[in-house]
């Protein structure tokens, strides 16, 4: 992060070690990628097996709201470099930090020198983790949409269920289901905890910049990073979280139709007891919810409790300031 060395005042110092250590996180998701990747193309092998089996097509609506969000993001963060760049004060250090203290005679290389810098630095710190933010999203929100599908196709007409043909059918496109949901589970776990902790402690440090520093120390440059870090990062947060929780969601309706429907086989004269076994093997399954390394459920309580830390930690800065 560069937000520090747009002030030379002495509040600034107090925060370089979060901006510090917030600049780590890109490089520990890469790894965690890196880690996971054979792991995420098997999942999407096997996201096209179960589109095989709900007999689901790729919509051409859904492909254009993804390409739209990558491209917003990449024009969003794109302009604002660019206006950061032509709005740097050419007398302040902050331009031989982004010219990596080098003077240069030429003034053609000392303007694209820091264009291209910041072009760099905003690219590290706000589009690769949005993009690795948008990406688990979809995983997310495709994933729920399977189970939306399994949901609406097998488990609406109860009395389908005793046919025991149909069943059978049901109980092994049940059971892909939980397979991939243990490993999209166990593929986005480390990378959302790690995306999550970069996000928030960008946000925190800027937010506690901003308390900070006096009216008269703020440039046009630090404005520009300041909005975008409060659109970007809560929406990239929302948008991880908005696809997890949905998951969450279907699955309870998932099992309460399982439950009822054994239920209602239960009572008839004349049980199916294959269908009634078959039930219960799938209410013995039960669907992981997605998490961030274990350590908490992605669920709007999930996000509320986090932004509300971010807040009450703000006021907590501001008070220590007076």
């Amino acid at each position: 992060m560069t937000v520090p060395m747009y002030t030379s005042s002495s509040e600034a110092k107090e925060v370089t070690l979060g901006f510090a250590v917030a600049a780590v996180f890109p490089l520990l998701l890469q790894h965690g990628i890196n880690f996971k990747k054979h792991l995420m193309e098997h999942i999407l092998d096997q996201y096209h097996r179960i589109d095989v089996l709900l007999m689901n097509h790729v919509t051409i609506k859904s492909t254009r709201k993804i390409n739209l969000a990558i491209t917003s993001i990449l024009l969003t963060v794109l302009l604002a470099a660019f206006f950061s760049a032509l709005t740097l004060p050419r007398s302040s250090a902050l331009i031989r930090y982004y010219s990596f203290f080098t003077e240069f005679k030429d003034e053609v290389i000392e303007f694209v020198t820091p264009f291209c810098t910041m072009q760099l630095v905003f690219a590290y710190q706000y589009t690769y983790p949005c993009i690795i933010a948008v990406t688990c999203g979809v995983l997310y929100y495709e994933f729920g949409d399977f189970l939306l599908q399994f949901h609406f196709k097998n488990l609406d007409d109860p009395a389908a269920l005793s046919d025991r043909n149909k069943i059978l059918s049901i109980a092994k496109i049940h059971a892909l289901l939980f397979e991939v949901a243990h490993e999209v589970r166990d593929a986005t776990s480390v990378i959302c905890f790690l995306l999550l902790c970069f996000q928030t402690t960008t946000l925190y440090c800027s937010l506690a910049m901003f308390l900070l520093m006096k009216k008269e120390d703020f440039t046009i440059p630090q404005i520009i990073e300041s909005c975008l870090v409060v659109t970007l990062i809560p929406a990239s947060i929302i948008g991880v979280v908005y696809g997890a929780s949905r998951i969450s969601h279907v699955c309870q309706k998932i099992e309460m139709s399982l439950l009822l429907t054994r239920d209602k086989l239960s009572r008839q004269c004349v049980s199916n007891q294959d269908s009634i076994r078959f039930l219960d093997l799938m209410i013995t399954k039960k669907l992981p919810r997605m998490t961030a390394f274990g350590l908490g459920e992605l669920t709007p309580n999930f996000v509320l409790s986090m932004f509300g830390s971010l807040f009450t930690y703000s006021l907590l800065v501001l008070n220590l300031q007076k």
